[in-house]
């Protein structure tokens, strides 16, 4: 049950206010133990949070082999990669294939409702802010998954959130050219 205390701002009728955990599946990542050098090779990317960066994953860092993927954390393309600790708290991504990730990220693989709304949402200040306000920690701050999926968010119907995907896929290469 969302509160009206929770909610931050008026939304459309036609909208509605979700935690994150309701609309996907989510996750902490975990490292493999650096004890066992087979698990670690160039099946899958493996993703730290220094690999995100402006919205984008670099791949090509670190990687799984087969016997590591039995012991990371992996979530599917079209998830959403968010680091969780530290300075860099709330940076994020729209991973585009299947990844493994360490316990400095968390992941939502969305259910039912557009990944790129999804990231929009994830990647705004709105949200960011909540985070590094909600985080815990004494000199490095962190906010857990616990914490994490309790966060609410805006929801649309399916088709509204197509159309402010496709507004900004429009539009924010227009103001990139502005800069």
């Amino acid at each position: 049950e969302i509160t009206d205390d929770e909610i931050p701002f008026d939304i459309p009728e036609s909208w509605k206010w979700v935690r994150l955990s309701t609309i996907g599946i989510t996750q902490t990542g975990n490292t493999p133990s650096k004890a066992h050098p087979e698990y670690f090779g160039s099946h899958i990317p493996f993703i730290g949070p220094g690999d995100i960066k402006d919205g984008n994953v670099n791949y090509d860092n670190q990687g799984l082999s087969e016997k590591g993927m039995a012991v990371g954390r992996i979530t599917p393309a079209n998830s959403i990669l968010q680091v969780c600790i530290g300075g860099s708290i709330g940076k994020c991504a729209l991973a585009d294939r299947n990844v493994s990730f360490n316990q400095q990220i968390n992941a939502i693989s969305p259910l039912f409702v557009d990944s790129k709304y999804v990231f929009t949402v994830l990647d705004s200040y709105y949200f960011k802010k909540f985070m590094v306000d909600n985080a815990g920690g004494t000199a490095t701050p962190i906010i857990n998954r616990g914490v994490w999926d309790t966060i609410i968010i805006p929801l649309p119907p399916l088709r509204e959130q197509k159309r402010i995907v496709a507004k900004l896929d429009e539009l924010l290469p227009l103001c990139e050219r502005l800069k």
